[in-house]
């Protein structure tokens, strides 16, 4: 890296032109014997055009270099002040040399920003740094993960962004429900505004364009566009400041407050759980159906989600038609409803059908193996209605002849049940959690191990929690001697939710195979087999 930066200068003119993205690696080993601050500097001079800088966890990304972007570029021949950057992009995530000055004056000096990413950059959370965030007049994006924000820093970053930046990322912070009504008040428009205003915009713009900003990869898709080619107009981008439609506040001490988001309708993509197993939530979905119309993806406690169908299943019910009346289109549609109506009596509580736009569900907090069959069994159970739901819609795409020209039998059913993908997010058991530091679960929250949150301390006890040397032979944990094991399961068989959720699907769809070579249509005879995706991811 040394070598790339003195050699800039004497690059082509025309090969400096053409570079956008310059990604600093986080393990740089020869810059330690190398102090040069206006490194950086230097490089935004030879790189005028550059668009994304991403620094991620670079040490070299510190006070003294960003305090040298203070004199970047040539003064102005009229108003003698020191010209800005054109930079779009910045991902300086995991950043701990940066200082709250040094970064307050690299947003006075990229005054362009679109995309910003300070996560775990400890110095991101003070006061005069998200009070800068208002010159940043053309963000949308912003990812302020694990920073320890509390409430009031919130209020701060609040008032600063307002209501022009639609993807904010505060997972694993200090948030408590009033950052809530926080957000609420200073991010987002009165909801008959943002209704007239997105009427409005879906009938100007192209579908594409609204199903790209619509996407919960919208942010991934942004930054894939900066990192790729020069980007003179964003085609996402109406100039309008419609507040916040990504929002993900997961991993915060969030309990009462959930409503209050489920009650906003202009929500896109929203992240509100959590990796604790222990943690319970209980939500009315069929109060915020009209409200949720534009959701397609959401991340929340899977009890919020499965205890109603667990419920359902114990008792016994299923919905099961005969196949002769499923060969009437009148006769779909009704079978619909009633599935809805009834599935509403059986459980009103429950997720389905109040989600008509949910493309990607993530229950999060699941563990691993349990004690009792409650989860699987909730889990089997949503996953049935799922198979129903789109079995009825997938017949009703069949026998609606009027479906938009050029619109497939999939895609026809696609709009009537969208729903594509359920990843079942397993939580670390409190065995693993620990693992050979003896650390209990509890220290694995956004909090760290240290009271203060600092990162030293949290480095320096993360190391040393597994050292007993001081305690000589008679450390429990000595060599030799085997660890405590963990009983919580001995009393009776554990049930492995992964394993019980596999193999039903693999029966399901055995039967549902089975039954479309007998009788060459099983459309309407699921088994519980559902055609989407069901997903395992291990956090």
């Amino acid at each position: 890296m040394v070598r790339f930066i003195r050699n800039l200068p004497h690059a082509r003119t025309g090969l400096k032109e053409l570079t956008h993205t310059l990604d600093f690696p986080q393990a740089v080993g020869d810059f330690n014997d190398w102090q040069q601050a206006d490194w950086l500097r230097n490089v935004l001079d030879e790189l005028y055009r550059l668009q994304a800088l991403v620094v991620r966890g670079a040490p070299i990304f510190d006070h003294a270099s960003l305090l040298a972007l203070s004199q970047h570029g040539s003064p102005d021949s009229m108003t003698g002040q020191w010209q800005s950057s054109g930079l779009r992009l910045l991902d300086a995530s995991g950043c701990q040399n940066a200082t709250s000055a040094g970064i307050e004056v690299a947003l006075e000096h990229f005054p362009m920003l679109v995309y910003v990413d300070f996560s775990r950059t400890p110095a991101a959370k003070k006061y005069t740094v998200l009070e800068k965030f208002r010159l940043l007049q053309y963000l949308r994006v912003l990812k302020l993960q694990e920073v320890g924000l509390t409430d009031d820093n919130l209020l701060v970053l609040a008032k600063a962004i307002g209501t022009k930046v639609r993807s904010l990322d505060l997972t694993g912070n200090r948030l408590s429900d009033a950052s809530v009504d926080i957000l609420l008040d200073h991010c987002q428009l009165p909801a008959d505004t943002f209704n007239s205003i997105q009427t409005r915009t879906t009938t100007e713009f192209p579908r594409t364009r609204n199903t790209l900003v619509q996407s919960d990869r919208f942010e991934d898709r942004l930054r894939l566009a900066f990192t790729t080619d020069f980007i003179d107009d964003l085609s996402f981008d109406d100039g309008i400041d419609i507040g916040l439609t990504h929002l993900r506040i997961g991993e915060n001490h969030l309990q009462t407050s959930l409503p209050k988001l489920f009650e906003y309708p202009g929500f896109n993509v929203l992240d509100v759980g959590s990796r604790a197993s222990n943690a319970r939530y209980h939500l009315d979905f069929s109060t915020f159906s009209a409200l949720l119309a534009r959701l397609t993806y959401l991340r929340i406690h899977h009890t919020a989600v499965i205890s109603p169908f667990a419920q359902l299943s114990a008792t016994g019910k299923t919905f099961v038609f005969p196949p002769e009346q499923m060969y009437a289109l009148d006769q779909v549609i009704a079978r619909r409803q009633g599935l809805s109506a009834r599935h509403q009596s059986e459980s009103p509580h429950s997720l389905l059908p109040n989600l008509p736009g949910l493309r990607t569900l993530v229950l999060s907090g699941i563990q691993a193996a349990t004690p009792n069959d409650d989860v699987a069994r909730g889990i089997i159970a949503f996953v049935k209605h799922c198979a129903l739901h789109a079995a009825l819609a997938r017949r009703q795409a069949e026998l609606d002849y009027s479906r938009p020209p050029g619109t497939s039998v999939d895609g026809h059913a696609a709009t009537l049940f969208p729903l594509e993908t359920i990843v079942l997010e397993l939580a670390a058991s409190s065995s693993s959690s620990g693992s050979k530091a003896g650390v209990s679960a509890s220290s694995a929250s956004p909090r760290g191990l240290s009271a203060t949150n600092d990162a030293d301390s949290n480095v320096f006890l993360a190391a040393s929690a597994g050292d007993f040397s001081f305690f000589g032979d008679g450390d429990p944990r000595a060599p030799g001697i085997s660890a405590p094991v963990d009983l919580a399961g001995s009393e009776g068989a554990m049930h492995d939710v992964v394993a019980e959720v596999a193999a039903f699907r693999t029966e399901a769809l055995r039967k549902y195979s089975a039954a479309k070579v007998a009788q060459g249509d099983a459309s309407f005879l699921t088994f519980g087999y559902w055609t989407g995706n069901v997903r395992v991811v291990r956090v």
